[in-house]
């Protein structure tokens, strides 16, 4: 009777932890809040020094928290519009599978350097931080979201109109990489590779594109896609060549010259991740539990990958990782609604919803 009390004991103390929030030992992950207080903290961003952002809504206040690796912490304002947040204030259960996709409010951090988009009253600009000093590098009557840095540069999506094109800002200077009648939207960079997605209006197709040297071109579909039909791609390459080139492909992350990316399954959205060595993509298979059908918000750092996935049993969004060498992701559990991971070699962070609030939680890699 004794050994039984002591596991029920253990059992109860887990099960309260891990409902609480405050620690979660689930398997070998070791979950903890890194934000535990009454405001609302999404959309996490992280350098591979460990240098930390996030955005945080408190009251009717946007703000920019910025925590170095020292964990030195500071906060800027970046104001966000009522339609904005109340998006990101909403819970899976409001929208269901489709909540709407707040990626272009998340702030970009490289080291001491930091870029994010903010609400003027009228539209959303840029603001660029570097060395404790905020420029708006944009100043006009357009849309500009979705900063990304791109060794020195910083690249974001601006709206001209009539569609998203993609900018850049290079040494004070800015100029526009597409100017287009397709929507150029999602950029992705490494140090080796800057793509996006780019809807194209005749085919109403979305295709991955990259920017090399001046030039714009797509991926090649025959690598990128034709390898998750089936085995025998290969041999019916000729017959399913325009069922390739009708496959939606979107939402990428980039690390080195690799690529994780989302694509449509007749009806369900998956995960495929494109090794540029081996020059072909494989699909990042789950257990299938909770019947899973929309893949969302793709993180990778070295070959190793985290993405939600909507789970309907429970209408929420659940987090799988995934590294390779691994035959399926494993399931990150945390009960609550969890989206927007980042990640470096060693630190995983997320948004997530504790009950009451949004939080930023973390884990070792």
């Amino acid at each position: 009777m004794q050994t039984s009390f002591k596991k029920i004991n253990f059992l109860i103390i887990t099960f309260y932890f891990t409902l609480s929030g405050f620690t979660g030992l689930i398997g070998e992950w070791k979950i903890i809040n890194l934000t535990e207080n009454k405001d609302n903290d999404f959309l996490p961003a992280i350098d591979s020094g460990g240098n930390m952002a996030w955005r945080t809504l408190r009251s009717k206040e946007s703000i920019i928290t910025i925590t170095a690796k020292d964990n030195n912490k500071k906060e800027y304002p970046a104001p966000l519009s009522p339609d904005s947040i109340e998006k990101l204030k909403s819970k899976a259960v409001s929208y269901g599978a489709n909540v709407p996709s707040c990626a272009a409010f998340r702030p970009a951090i490289n080291v001491n350097r930091g870029a994010w988009a903010f609400f003027d009253g009228e539209d959303y600009e840029i603001q660029y931080l570097a060395d404790g000093k905020i420029k708006i590098i944009t100043e006009n009557k357009t849309e500009d979201a979705f900063p990304v840095f791109w060794n020195d540069k910083i690249i974001w999506c601006a709206w001209d109109g009539n569609d998203y094109e993609i900018m850049m800002y290079d040494n004070g200077k800015t100029s526009a990489l597409t100017k287009n009648e397709e929507n150029d939207y999602f950029p992705a960079c490494s140090e080796k590779l800057l793509i996006w997605q780019q809807w194209d209006e005749k085919k109403t197709t979305l295709n991955l594109v990259q920017y090399e040297n001046g030039t714009i071109s797509f991926l090649d579909r025959t690598k990128l896609v034709a390898p998750l039909i089936g085995k025998d791609y290969l041999k019916n390459l000729q017959h399913m060549a325009n069922f390739v080139l009708d496959i939606n492909t979107v939402e990428p992350a980039v690390y080195d010259q690799d690529i994780v990316f989302i694509w449509k399954d007749m009806d369900v959205y998956r995960v495929a991740f494109f090794d540029n060595k081996a020059g072909i993509s494989a699909r990042i298979n789950t257990d299938n539990s909770g019947r899973q059908y929309l893949a969302k918000h793709l993180a990778m750092f070295n070959k190793k990958i985290v993405f939600s996935y909507w789970n309907s049993a429970v209408e929420e969004y659940d987090l799988f990782f995934w590294k390779q060498g691994m035959n399926t992701a494993e399931k990150i559990i945390r009960q609550g609604h969890d989206s927007y991971p980042a990640l470096n070699d060693t630190i995983l962070l997320w948004q997530g919803f504790d009950g009451a609030d949004w939080e930023i939680f973390k884990s070792g890699l």
